[in-house]
């Protein structure tokens, strides 16, 4: 097993697992990985990325589009607002209108 040192958190994870390999990691409802204390996992390594807690207006964008990974490098910090307008044409370069 490798340690994933690179968010700071004492969790163990083998290489390229997936979401449904982690059971022992919580998830809320929406399926963010949640850590011990119930705080959302990617909003704590994002936090400790930059240096500083977020803002109520900022949000954390997985880069890859998957909740599960939360790898400091797949995290970047935004306001709502641009993340908004990235998601919208992310959404329209792959052809998905909802």
């Amino acid at each position: 097993m490798l340690p994933l040192k690179e968010c700071g958190w004492k969790l163990r994870l083998k290489s390229g697992r997936k979401e449904n390999n982690m059971p022992y990691l919580k998830k809320n409802q929406n399926g963010y990985p949640l850590t011990k204390r119930g705080d959302l996992m990617h909003r704590k390594v994002a936090e400790n990325k930059v240096g500083r807690k977020l803002r109520d207006d900022e949000v954390v964008h997985h880069q890859d589009g998957d909740k599960t990974n939360f790898r400091k490098k797949n995290l970047s910090v935004m306001s709502r607002s641009f993340h908004s307008t990235l998601e919208s044409k992310m959404r329209k370069k792959k052809g998905l209108f909802w």
